[in-house]
């Protein structure tokens, strides 16, 4: 019996802890044809259905209304910035699709600029909502890439381009 009452405790003990840190994922590239930053970010539905539930339960149908289109969009834009030549980039919505892992994926895109030297991202999604939560970007040129991790204390960071 006791046996049985430890483990059960200890089952619900982890369950409690079973999602102490949060994620989101981004990748972007420049396309120099269309001169502009192109991303695709990731956001667990769980976790956006907690700020959004009404926009969530629509994602979730794979009904997103206009109206709740434009909502999440200005609030990924307040969450994810680019600064290139001391100018903020904006960011258009190309699409977005549910995944089966429950992720939902958001493809954007920046409004025409020339690539430059460097650009600065801003990257708080959901931080103010979860203390432990973590985003990284990986930025991909040339074959090649480069990650950025972007914690509570380092939202915004610096990325200087790959010479090829």
């Amino acid at each position: 019996m006791k046996y049985r009452l430890l483990i059960i405790f200890l089952t619900f003990i982890s369950m409690s802890y079973a999602h102490d840190y949060h994620f989101s994922f981004a990748e972007m590239e420049y396309n120099a044809n269309a001169q502009r930053y192109e991303l695709s970010l990731s956001i667990t539905l769980h976790d956006l259905e907690r700020i959004f539930p009404e926009e969530a339960k629509e994602i979730s149908f794979h009904q997103l209304s206009e109206p709740s289109k434009v909502k999440l969009l200005q609030w990924i834009s307040s969450h994810f910035k680019l600064i290139h030549q001391m100018e903020l980039l904006t960011l258009q919505w190309e699409g977005a699709e549910l995944l089966k892992t429950g992720e939902w994926m958001v493809y954007l895109s920046s409004n025409p600029t020339k690539q430059g030297n460097e650009i600065t991202i801003l990257y708080d999604l959901l931080m103010d909502e979860n203390p432990t939560q973590q985003n990284k970007l990986t930025y991909f040129e040339h074959q090649k890439n480069e990650n950025l991790v972007f914690l509570n204390f380092t939202r915004t960071q610096t990325l200087t381009f790959i010479k090829s």
